[in-house]
């Protein structure tokens, strides 16, 4: 930090002014309420500053480790002025949080990314950074609330209104599965299929194998719940061989805690066994077993 001096004010060493190169100030406050005291003391602006000087300072001395310092930079910005930081450590933070499966904090820190957006100008950059938001919000909801929660619901139509002002962006697929996944649990099977398609076209022109592995499997399960077999046997044998353990594995994360290997397999042992395949059922499961653990 140079010749800069440093106060703790309960929200982290924050840059407060240059000082003589030989003196160093620290004054700890060990007390929660000697440090809120101190804290109320100041300005709002001056600690909107503190806090974005803290925010830049972390970002300095941790630089090559941001993410063990997330939750540290989101708390400072979005105490700050630069909304676009908030935003961006916000996001990163939710992120995270939802791939440790903190699933309330992912949940808090993607709506206050979210509502702190709607500050800044409404262009096409906004609009992609909610949406992302949006996605991964779905994402932690299904974890919390369920697949059918209205806030699930909400979050997946938000996604897909943002996808179609802004063209036909990649993000349109897992806007489309979130609410497929929705549609097919609430047992609306008639728009889980129609959805199910849109997502085997979409994956189709994008010649993604994990795309294709995760509509395939879309429209396998809901083929199954309508009771065809024969089409679900065929889709979702399709999808098993798709799956790769280390391209896909964080796909998981994207599409709402559903594993595409070990769903898959499952999926393929119910549908033998209704065929009156037991042998056949039994090996997948058993397949479905060792992708488990």
């Amino acid at each position: 930090m140079g010749s800069r001096s440093r106060r703790w004010l309960g929200c982290g060493y924050a840059m407060i002014g240059p000082a003589s190169s030989s003196v160093r100030i620290e004054d700890i406050f060990k007390h929660a309420l000697t440090q809120q005291v101190a804290y109320d003391s100041l300005l709002i602006e001056r600690r909107k500053l503190l806090h974005e000087r803290a925010g830049a300072a972390l970002e300095s001395m941790f630089a090559e480790q941001l993410d063990d310092h997330l939750r540290e930079l989101a708390r400072h910005y979005s105490r700050s002025d630069n909304v676009a930081k908030a935003v961006e450590y916000l996001g990163r933070a939710g992120q995270q949080a939802l791939q440790r499966s903190v699933h309330t904090d992912a949940i808090n820190s993607l709506i206050v990314a979210i509502d702190l957006l709607q500050r800044l100008p409404d262009d096409p950059e906004r609009i992609q950074r909610e949406l992302l938001l949006q996605l991964v919000l779905g994402s932690a909801f299904i974890a919390v609330k369920g697949y059918a929660a209205p806030e699930t619901e909400r979050a997946f139509t938000r996604a897909r209104e943002l996808c179609e002002r802004t063209g036909d962006p990649p993000e349109l697929f897992s806007a489309l599965w979130g609410l497929w996944l929705m549609h097919l649990l609430r047992g609306d099977l008639r728009t889980a299929y129609e959805l199910a398609e849109r997502l085997l076209w979409r994956a189709q022109s994008s010649h993604d194998p994990g795309l294709l592995m995760y509509a395939q499997s879309a429209l396998g399960s809901t083929s199954y719940w309508m009771g065809e077999l024969l089409p679900a046997r065929k889709h979702v044998e399709g999808a098993i061989p798709l799956y790769d353990r280390e391209r896909h594995r964080l796909l998981t994360f994207r599409y709402g805690g559903a594993h595409a290997g070990t769903t898959c397999l499952l999926l393929a042992a119910a549908t033998l066994w209704r065929l009156g395949y037991p042998d056949q059922a039994l090996k997948r499961e058993d397949e479905a077993l060792a992708f488990a653990r």
